[in-house]
């Protein structure tokens, strides 16, 4: 694993409301304990983020944040302006990977997503590798072939910010993450960390993959 922090995100999406995003941290903050080795963050639905932010309080951190590529730049630049950290996702679909577009979709995606950036603000990105064909569907992307993805964001970050901020940006992968995959996707050397879908509604479940590495 990498020298960067590992960054461990539970996307909420539409689920849990405000009792159970209450439930959830209550439980979670029993099987996880907060260490400073590691960034474990959550993504609410807007319903509950008060409620989630009430019981949250000394127990977890709370960051908020992304069809066109001209929208998720304008939402990478709305967040980083507002002193919050964005996570900016990128990835193909299935025809895209099939079709050996991967590269220059991602690359594609990545550019714009940064575009209205400065350098300084840039380095304050987390991005995320999440092939739309793994999201929701229980197919992960071989660890080889994410860790090319990743591999390929680095670089085109090494040309944008240079060496010493592009290494300090974590990127991380998501895409039907669980359990019984994670050390293996944290074995490899460009991956930073994961985005976590379903897995993260389950306290247990999550609380197993941020104890992971």
């Amino acid at each position: 694993m990498s020298q960067r922090t590992p960054f461990f995100g539970g996307n909420w999406k539409m689920n849990h409301g405000p009792s159970a995003a209450r439930e959830f941290v209550e439980q979670f903050a029993r099987l996880y304990e907060p260490r400073d080795d590691r960034t474990v963050v959550f993504f609410p639905p807007a319903v509950s983020l008060a409620a989630f932010k009430e019981a949250a309080t000394g127990r977890a951190d709370l960051r908020t944040g992304c069809d066109s590529d001209e929208d998720v730049s304008r939402r990478v630049a709305a967040i980083s302006a507002q002193r919050l950290t964005p996570v900016l996702c990128v990835g193909e679909q299935l025809e895209e990977r099939d079709s050996g577009a991967v590269e220059s979709v991602v690359t594609r995606q990545l550019e714009a997503g940064l575009s209205g950036l400065l350098k300084e603000a840039v380095a304050e990105v987390v991005v995320a590798y999440e092939p739309v064909w793994a999201i929701g569907t229980g197919r992960t992307a071989r660890t080889e072939d994410a860790n090319q993805v990743h591999e390929l964001i680095r670089a085109i970050l090494l040309e944008r910010v240079g060496e010493s901020a592009a290494r300090a940006i974590p990127i991380i992968y998501g895409g039907s993450v669980k359990p019984e995959n994670i050390e293996e996707l944290l074995a490899a050397p460009e991956i930073d960390g994961v985005l976590v879908g379903g897995a993260s509604l389950k306290p247990s479940d999550f609380a197993q993959i941020c104890l992971a590495g």
